[in-house]
């Protein structure tokens, strides 16, 4: 599967990033970003971004908040719910085996990999990451845009969260390509219409948006 560049975000700004001055930083970079990367209907989805007029307003899908947080809290009970790819897994052991034990093994193995946050895995890298090493414990999650999501997964989009996650430390920050610990960073988490999470990357299920990856960090006294 190719990297995706993701684009066609329709904006709405969200209360709890209106008047703050990092929310707005990050506002103006989802805006440039589309502004500059999109003409017309996206290639992707079809949608005609219309930033800021009130009849674009859309709600963001409570389940990406839902989703983002279980990784925080380490509920995996909660992620495996709504993961559209584990519960086909799940699904498919269930039947292909008919046996409750590979059943509850399957589903202790997906576990102990959501809650897998070993230090080498905490590099972003051109295919991705895991979603774990995004949603961390103390991390500040803001919904701050929405649109159709991607066109092309295997199930269909019914609307695509895009979440400003702004990282407490540097020490349980996510890490870039180069290992540097990110600050803060714009990711969109693609639900289907049965409210489950889908899988957009190579690794990992949320769509990264580079351009708005942040190193405002205060200096190290």
């Amino acid at each position: 599967m190719a990297v995706r560049q993701s684009r066609g975000v329709i904006g709405w700004v969200a209360a709890a990033v209106v008047g703050t001055a990092a929310g707005l930083v990050v506002w103006f970079m989802v805006l440039h970003f589309v502004s500059r990367e999109t003409e017309g209907p996206d290639e992707h989805t079809g949608v005609v971004p219309l930033i800021g007029a009130p009849s674009t307003f859309v709600a963001p899908d409570p389940i990406a908040m839902q989703y983002a947080a279980a990784f925080q809290e380490n509920n995996c009970e909660e992620v495996v719910r709504l993961t559209q790819w584990m519960q086909e897994r799940l699904r498919r052991v269930r039947v292909e085996s008919g046996d409750a034990a590979a059943f509850e093994a399957e589903k202790a193995a997906l576990c102990a990999r959501i809650r897998d946050r070993a230090v080498e895995g905490n590099q972003l890298r051109p295919e991705g990451i895991e979603d774990q090493y995004v949603f961390v414990p103390g991390a500040r999650l803001e919904p701050v845009a929405v649109d159709e999501g991607w066109a092309d997964l295997e199930q269909p989009v019914r609307q695509r969260v895009w979440i400003r996650v702004t990282y407490a430390n540097r020490r349980h920050a996510l890490r870039d390509e180069t290992g540097l610990p990110v600050k803060a960073v714009t990711v969109g988490v693609n639900v289907s219409p049965e409210g489950l999470v889908l899988k957009a990357e190579v690794v990992g299920n949320v769509d990264i948006l580079r351009e708005t990856l942040s190193y405002d960090w205060e200096p190290i006294a």
